[in-house]
């Protein structure tokens, strides 16, 4: 289960370098930092260490439900 963690790390966060390459400056550009913010606006690190937090959760779930038996038949009532 370990190493489909570490597979799902290496996936999730190399979709974010991906996205982080094509937004080009994205919050730290002129644009951004000069747009009229609410006042409960989060510090900028809060968005990278959430972002961080849930990209390893996700992980952590995706190894796990690739290790469910997904073939048994549920009855919905």
């Amino acid at each position: 289960m370990f190493k489909k963690i570490i597979l799902f790390l290496v996936l999730n966060f190399g979709a974010l370098a991906i996205g982080s390459y094509f937004t080009d400056s994205g919050a730290s550009s002129d644009w951004y930092q000069n747009l009229n913010k609410a006042p409960w606006n989060p510090a900028d690190w809060v968005f990278g260490l959430a972002w961080t937090l849930i990209m390893i959760c996700f992980s952590v779930f995706m190894a796990y439900l690739t290790k469910m038996n997904l073939n048994t038949k549920k009855i919905w009532i």
